[in-house]
């Protein structure tokens, strides 16, 4: 299955495809900046810090799963092309020797801020190993993948965003917990999409066991949690009506003409689906605009002798 590349230029493209890049990067952006901004954090050299280690988390986390997958993505035409040792453009020893570097790098740059922040790092890369290592290998165990899961790609880096700067209030937990009901909506759909072959690798991940109807029952209960929440942080002014409301009308338009792809580029199973990417960008985009809008208006008010509106 695997044969190292023949020249420096296809290893490079390896590494590059083991990153997985596209895969996280705007969902991770979108958790990073609204766990910063509920802190109400000021622009220092905390946020692109804060930016680097949560990306560089979720890196390894994706980089020790292709590592861990790739004899089960070589069954798989898709995965097969996807993972770069499974197609044999990277062997196993690079592959090692990468997320290494990029652990290493992500702790070396996570203590400069400390405190939990450090720690919720710390606890992001351990279950990132966790969730995918052949020995404990939480993905294939039911409800277990959920959970790590969730906190693994949403909820530590919502967390290192908000104790970067925070004490520990936590009024922020709707939020918090929108963003967890989300990730799981986008584990078992993504668990959908994988169900045949997972079956065929033995791997015993929730929507295997509980079959195609119960886990989209529960997909979909997890994706209107997560609304509902959304709307209570509104309730509550975390988060204002308009960071939302803009993204909303984006979906309504984007129905008109439907996506045939999913975040991860494949064929969407569902409606949800079809709308994952227009949501990502839309509020990505939103957020950035509120992020800046709180900056300026801050130095704004600052300036004035004035106390800036939460």
């Amino acid at each position: 299955m695997e044969r190292p590349p023949t020249v420096p230029s296809a290893r490079f493209s390896g590494l590059i495809k083991l990153a997985r890049h596209r895969e996280y990067v705007p969902f991770v952006f979108l958790t990073t900046l609204v766990g910063v901004k509920l802190a109400d954090a000021p622009l220092d050299w905390r946020l692109p810090v804060v930016l680097a280690v949560n990306f560089m988390t979720v890196c390894f986390a994706f980089m020790v799963n292709d590592i861990e997958d790739a004899e089960l993505d070589a069954l798989h035409p898709r995965k097969r092309l996807r993972n770069p040792i499974a197609s044999g453009e990277l062997s196993r020893p690079w592959a090692h020797t990468a997320a290494g570097c990029v652990a290493i790098l992500t702790v070396a740059i996570g203590a400069l801020l400390g405190g939990w922040a450090m720690l919720l790092v710390l606890a992001g890369l351990v279950l990132g190993w966790a969730y995918s290592w052949q020995l404990l290998r939480l993905k294939a165990v039911p409800i277990a993948d959920l959970l790590a899961h969730t906190l693994m790609l949403a909820g530590i880096q919502f967390l290192v965003g908000y104790f970067a700067y925070a004490k520990g209030d936590w009024s922020i937990w709707p939020v918090f917990a929108a963003f967890m009901l989300f990730s799981a909506y986008g584990e078992l759909y993504n668990e959908l999409h994988d169900l045949e072959t997972d079956r065929l690798g033995g791997l015993r991940t929730t929507a295997v066991v509980l079959g195609r109807t119960l886990t989209q029952t529960l997909m979909y209960t997890f994706l209107a949690g997560s609304a509902v929440l959304v709307l209570l942080s509104i309730w509550d002014q975390l988060v204002p009506l308009e960071v939302v409301a803009i993204p909303v009308l984006v979906l309504l338009i984007a129905l008109l003409r439907r996506p045939q792809h999913d975040a991860r580029g494949q064929a969407s199973l569902d409606l949800s689906g079809s709308l994952q990417m227009p949501a990502l960008v839309s509020i990505n985009a939103s957020v950035i605009v509120w992020v800046i809008l709180g900056y300026i208006g801050g130095y704004i008010g600052s300036a004035l002798s004035l106390r800036w509106p939460p």
